[in-house]
């Protein structure tokens, strides 16, 4: 499901969505995804419902859409943390974006 394709060290984001931006980019090169902008819009749709930012610095946006043609997940780690979830939320620095096509979505 990963591979060293699908990690990013010490990356400087401009915002969040350069960070699910570059990440899908990567999964796209990597053959993960079919339609790399649609699974971006499933990922940000995500993101706005419910924010995926957790404890210790970590989030974990996602996306469940037939955008996707192999489930994946990649990593990033920020160079310096950045507010995920809003100006009073903790600081990420560890993001685990993930990939799952939607006829899989109750499966993986």
């Amino acid at each position: 499901m990963i591979n060293s394709d699908l990690i990013v060290l010490d990356y400087e984001a401009k915002d969040r969505l350069d960070v699910i931006s570059n990440l899908a980019l990567l999964m796209d090169k990597n053959g993960n995804l079919i339609d790399r902008q649609g699974y971006i819009d499933a990922v940000i749709e995500r993101e706005e419902k419910f924010p995926t930012c957790f404890d210790f610095g970590v989030a974990i946006p996602h996306g469940k859409t037939d955008s996707v043609e192999e489930a994946c997940f990649s990593f990033l780690r920020l160079k310096e943390p950045m507010k995920w979830c809003g100006e009073d939320s903790e600081a990420v620095r560890l993001i685990f974006q993930i990939a799952v096509p939607e006829s899989n979505a109750g499966d993986l």
